[in-house]
């Protein structure tokens, strides 16, 4: 967590929760007790489904050097590209046409405008609500994170 303290969570699909299969989990929420650990059984339904899709849309654009159109573009130059384009999204965007009129100003690969947005949420540079699906071709408020 953010102040230090360490949680233990085990991930198991309801299914798989048996009579045997939960005492097991008891043994284990002993030993992290011991050891003054918050430990928790975390199932799908403990998981919003619109947060785990807005993350799976996401994850793969943390880095970007590994994203078609970055391949010849240095950290620099990355870098430059990320902070010039948060600046341009912040407030209420609609991101396909943010990163439409972006990419023809800086030259960029269509579909690279997107990308760094998603790489800004990923990366956590910015705040959206992933409570609510990520939509490119409706209005986003997007906020700048607070280090």
């Amino acid at each position: 967590m953010r102040d230090g303290t360490i949680l233990c969570r085990t991930i198991k699909q309801c299914n798989d929760l048996t009579k045997r299969q939960i005492d097991k989990f008891e043994i284990e929420r002993r030993y992290w007790d011991k050891k003054g650990i918050s430990w928790k059984v975390v199932t799908e339904r403990n998981i919003d489904k619109v947060m785990a899709n807005n993350i799976e849309l996401v994850y793969q654009f943390y880095d970007l050097q590994t994203i078609k159109g970055f391949e010849k573009l240095n950290i620099e130059q990355i870098k430059e590209l990320v902070l010039d384009f948060k600046k341009y999204i912040l407030g209420k965007s609609i991101i396909r046409e943010k990163a439409s009129d972006f990419e023809e100003q800086m030259l960029l690969e269509s579909g690279c405008g997107i990308s760094i947005f998603k790489h800004l949420v990923i990366t956590k540079q910015v705040y959206i609500d992933m409570l609510i699906p990520i939509s490119i071709d409706k209005e986003i408020l997007i906020l700048e994170r607070e280090e």
